[in-house]
């Protein structure tokens, strides 16, 4: 798994197709669910940001944005506490 980083952001960005945008939980990292994220890898781009904190979910939502902003559909999975910040961004990002 290889991570990049964009504007200070860390995240993985695996596969070709639509994308599913992965969110993990509190205390945890995308590497915690590498098997699920190389899974839908097979058939979707998955883009996994490691949040720097949820405290900071705010700065990290706009470079979020700019990495699916021309992807058309995207498809957000929350893991755990993961699950309220995809909720957050889908209802300030509905397009």
């Amino acid at each position: 798994m290889k991570i990049y980083k964009k504007e200070g952001l860390k995240y993985l960005d695996e596969g070709k197709g639509e994308v599913v945008l992965f969110f993990h939980g509190w205390g945890v990292s995308a590497f915690s669910c590498q098997n699920l994220i190389s899974t839908l890898a097979l058939k979707y781009r998955v883009i996994a940001p490691f949040f720097r904190s949820f405290a900071n979910f705010k700065t990290d939502e706009k470079v979020i944005e700019d990495l699916v902003k021309t992807s058309g559909k995207v498809t957000i999975i929350g893991h755990s506490a993961g699950g309220i910040s995809a909720v957050d961004f889908a209802s300030h990002f509905p397009n």
